[in-house]
């Protein structure tokens, strides 16, 4: 495995090269809190939001997380059950400027 250190290159340099993981790596923090970042359901919506906007089925799968959950968002099933359909319609893709597949998601 990676240590820490390396995990953390990873992700930075993931995050400078695709904005859809970038929006999605910031929204994960807010939607778990960390040292860094206190927790705030809302904000982790609004970067969901915009990692959707860039075509990210992550970012898909956990806004309808939030919504199935009401967690930030109104809870909205209907959203939850289109949003989840969305992620799984995406084609999994390679970046064009990083080579990460878009595998989708697991729970």
């Amino acid at each position: 495995g990676l240590t820490t250190e390396q995990q953390e290159k990873v992700i930075d340099m993931i995050r400078k090269h695709d904005p859809g993981k970038d929006a999605v790596f910031t929204a994960h923090q807010y939607r778990d809190g960390d040292d860094n970042v206190k927790q705030n359901y809302e904000l982790a919506a609004k970067f969901y939001s915009k990692a959707i906007a860039l075509g990210s089925a992550e970012g898909m799968y956990n806004l309808a997380l939030l919504h199935q959950r009401g967690l930030g968002v109104k809870k909205d099933m209907r959203m939850a059950i289109q949003l989840l359909e969305q992620a799984a319609s995406q084609t999994p893709i390679m970046s064009d400027k990083f080579p990460v597949p878009n595998v989708g998601v697991a729970e």
